[in-house]
């Protein structure tokens, strides 16, 4: 999404987990749950990200001075 939205920043500098094999097909299936590929603004994405991710406020916190520098 930083290459879709660059007001985001350096696409190489955003945060990142490493993941299982498991737990990112649940987090993949939650972010095409919540739409986050049609977002056609980071305001819609701010917020299909906070419905995506709403049992890992952690992650949020993460990335949340990227979207409020995009604004």
């Amino acid at each position: 999404m930083f290459k879709k939205f660059q007001q985001l920043g350096d696409p190489d500098l955003a945060p990142s987990v490493i993941l299982t094999k498991a737990q990112h097909e649940k987090i993949s299936a939650r972010l095409r749950e919540a739409g986050t590929q049609s977002a056609r603004t980071t305001q819609q994405l701010w917020e299909r990200y906070k419905v995506a991710y709403r049992d890992d406020p952690h992650w949020l916190e993460a990335i949340r001075s990227y979207f409020e520098k995009a604004k």
